[in-house]
């Protein structure tokens, strides 16, 4: 009886959650991220090779680059972007 109940609660918790859910950017060919720093959203598309900022209105791309397969995103403690780049030999940017 008590895992069924934990069951039906998450269920229910999940369901919660998805209802509240709001997309803020879309159209974005294989989003990896995202960070949230100083008020802006940075995430990268893989498919689309590119790094973005999105400040809540318009969303900016910071970094093209054919060929890198823009993965990974991390932040260093001076604010500077580490990208993972998963194509052919792969690479930390």
């Amino acid at each position: 009886m008590r895992v069924s109940k934990i069951i039906c609660f998450a269920v229910f918790a999940a369901t919660a959650t998805w209802a509240d859910e709001v997309s803020i950017v879309s159209n974005i060919l294989g989003p990896e991220g995202p960070l949230y720093v100083d008020g802006n959203l940075y995430y990268v598309g893989w498919v689309s090779n590119t790094l973005s900022k999105w400040d809540g209105k318009t969303t900016t791309v910071l970094n093209h680059t054919p060929g890198c397969g823009h993965n990974g995103l991390a932040l260093t403690k001076q604010k500077t972007f580490l990208l993972a780049s998963t194509e052919e030999h792969g690479a930390i940017l």
